[in-house]
């Protein structure tokens, strides 16, 4: 993990984004990121169904401690998964049909954590990672749906029907960027 935020710092130092800069693989440090991040996803499935099989009280799957680490994981590496899931252009909707079902157990379980840390008298608030990454490690594929939709309506070979849920999409993207800068104040200067 410690790499991948030294790759995030690196992309930051460079202009770029950490998202665009791993989707675009301009340079050796993508190609190691590769590498580190094809290392912790095979180690977080390994856990994830480790967790599983295990038996567990009702309604306790992980310790705080690994929620933690999960959720920062997930942070961290899914969007790198949502950038290889667009990279070729021709896939859509990452949610439903590329999303590794390891990410999902992460962060059902640190919901229902969240949820029970809420009702318990005990809430302790954790620090987030770097201040640039989304709470939400689905945002990438949100804005790539987004992209998507924006050149659907501008392309002259849409159907009249692939235009409308193209402007439905984007008018739920607008609403989702707007719920986000709410919790993500530095959205709030694209708002």
């Amino acid at each position: 993990m410690a790499h991948l935020e030294w790759y995030n710092k690196i992309c930051k130092a460079k202009g770029i984004g950490y998202y665009d800069c791993y989707k675009n693989q301009l340079g050796s440090s993508d190609r190691e990121v590769t590498r580190l991040k094809k290392f912790l996803t095979n180690y977080w499935k390994s856990f994830v169904e480790g967790v599983e099989r295990k038996p567990q009280k009702e309604g306790a799957f992980i310790r705080g401690t690994w929620l933690y680490s999960g959720r920062n994981y997930r942070r961290m590496v899914e969007p790198l998964d949502i950038a290889e899931y667009y990279r070729d252009g021709d896939k859509r909707d990452y949610q439903t049909h590329g999303r590794s079902r390891h990410y999902i157990l992460l962060e059902k379980w640190q919901e229902d954590d969240a949820e029970k840390l809420k009702s318990s008298p005990n809430n302790k608030k954790k620090q987030n990672v770097a201040g640039i990454l989304t709470e939400d490690s689905c945002f990438w594929a949100k804005v790539e749906e987004a992209l998507i939709s924006c050149k659907l309506l501008k392309s002259g070979t849409s159907s009249a029907v692939e235009k409308q849920l193209a402007k439905e999409n984007l008018d739920m993207f607008e609403q989702y960027a707007l719920n986000q800068s709410i919790t993500m104040p530095y959205l709030q200067k694209f708002s």
